[in-house]
């Protein structure tokens, strides 16, 4: 009895280490190591320069003047020299253009001088006001700008007009601005012709301009 239970174990035990033997042996799991991370070398986007136009800050800046004697002269027309017509901004739109329109007693074709600003070239500057809006006339940028109204400010040169004394007893003469020099021209003799700030051509009658009252 105790024979055979030990043959049993022996015959177990073999049969046990055959299957042990016979069975494949699991790989040990290895994890890769990870790649290093490397920078970049592809070439940055170029960063887009701005389209916008550059500040004109430095050109609206007003030049060296004094107001010893600033103060505001009776209201004037100013009348086109080639037309006859005279200078008036409807209504009292901020930006609004200038044009030339038949003289009238209406208060938008009548202009205010507030000065004389004194530069130091000795040139009498003025601020050009219209009567009705309570606004001054301004060209903002070079050649062939619209000339319109916009709020006064002293601050800003190109709101400055310098009146050249041509003719009719210093009364007619250019409307010169700072501090780029451009002259108001209204370049035709049709009612309603816009006004726009040029080359200052003193040969050319539509760039002369005569105030109906004088302003010393």
């Amino acid at each position: 009895m105790v024979r055979s239970r030990t043959c049993r174990a022996v015959v177990a035990a073999a049969a046990f280490s055959f299957l042990c033997a016979a069975m494949p042996a699991t790989p040990a799991v290895v994890h890769a190591a990870e790649p290093p991370v490397q920078e970049s070398t592809a070439p940055e986007s170029p960063t887009p320069e701005s389209d916008a136009p550059e500040s004109d800050a430095p050109e609206r800046d007003a030049p060296e003047l004094r107001a010893d004697k600033a103060a505001e002269m009776p209201p004037t027309q100013i009348r086109n020299s080639h037309s006859g017509l005279c200078l008036a901004v409807r209504g009292d739109i901020s930006e609004r253009q200038a044009e030339q329109v038949p003289c009238g007693p209406w208060r938008d074709q009548w202009w205010i001088y507030m000065g004389p600003y004194v530069g130091l070239n000795g040139k009498e500057y003025w601020l050009i006001k219209n009567d009705n809006s309570k606004q001054c006339l301004v060209a903002r940028g070079g050649p062939e700008t619209p000339v319109v109204q916009s709020p006064c400010n002293t601050s800003f040169g190109d709101q400055y007009w310098f009146h050249s004394r041509q003719a009719s007893g210093g009364r007619t003469g250019q409307m010169q601005r700072l501090p780029i020099v451009l002259c108001i021209v209204v370049r035709t003799k049709n009612v309603n012709a816009r006004a726009v700030a040029t080359h200052c051509s003193p040969q050319f009658e539509d760039s002369l301009w005569t105030r109906t009252v004088p302003v010393p």
